[in-house]
């Protein structure tokens, strides 16, 4: 019944009648999402996801995706096909908070499973810099969009994504070295992008900052956190060692409340 290239009258009647609704134009399928998941049903995952008959939220469509995972069936097309439907999946399948898509949540279950696939297809859409309300809304992970970030020359907002990319120790490492001899624009435009990251402390040295880092690291926890008791001590000594910065070294790169 739901594998069909394209809706009928007939199917959707039967749809609904089945699903023990009156006749509407879309009806929900979170019912036959858990039976199929439930059951492990591979094929049955799969139509869910490409039928045109019905309604799927995106808990559906996550549910799905992370079944098809576990089972190994997931692949690159469907999700890319997921995205297409829902630009901004991430969301509820990466806790991902976006422009125009809502406020940040906990990740799903399935999201190690499923961001694997959803980083290929990101990768390979944005190849040519197509405008970024084409491309899937969640923030990338690696080192090589943290690189395409900083290279960006499309539209800001994905060059603000990218280049805010999760990084491991490992990966800011050689983000760091990359930098390391590169000329002193990009070098702050790095400073810029990693503050969205959270480890802009990093590039503080490449800007003759080095004396700076814990100042800056405990700005940034005061100003991004909640109103908490912070430990006076800790920040005088922060700011002396701060203050042994060479004159004239603070560039335009410098937090403002520098």
């Amino acid at each position: 019944m739901l594998d069909a290239p394209w809706p009928t009258a007939t199917r959707l009647a039967a749809l609904c009648k089945l699903l023990h609704f009156g006749l509407v134009p879309r009806p929900p399928l979170g019912e036959i999402v858990t039976q199929v998941v439930s059951a492990g049903d591979v094929p049955g995952m799969r139509v869910l996801l490409r039928t045109p008959l019905g309604w799927l939220s995106r808990t559906d469509t996550v549910r799905l995706l992370g079944g098809l995972a576990t089972a190994g069936a997931l692949d690159e097309a469907l999700v890319e096909e997921a995205f297409a439907a829902d630009r901004f999946l991430g969301n509820e399948l990466f806790g991902d908070a976006s422009r125009y898509g809502g406020a940040a949540q906990a990740p799903s279950p399935h999201a190690a499973a499923v961001r694997p696939y959803a980083q290929e297809v990101l990768w390979r859409l944005s190849a040519e810099a197509p405008p970024d309300d084409e491309l899937p809304q969640f923030r990338p992970h690696g080192l090589r969009f943290a690189l395409r970030g900083l290279d960006w020359a499309g539209e800001a907002a994905t060059g603000e994504r990218f280049g805010a990319a999760a990084l491991t120790p490992d990966e800011l490492a050689a983000y760091v070295a990359h930098l390391d001899g590169q000329p002193e624009a990009v070098r702050q435009r790095a400073f810029r992008l990693r503050r969205a990251a959270g480890d802009a402390y990093a590039v503080l040295p490449l800007l003759g900052l080095a004396p700076a880092v814990e100042l800056f690291r405990l700005l940034e926890e005061i100003e991004g956190g909640e109103v908490v008791r912070h430990d006076r001590a800790a920040i005088l000594a922060a700011a002396a060692t701060a203050g042994r910065t060479a004159p004239g070294s603070c560039s335009s790169s410098c937090p403002a409340s520098w």
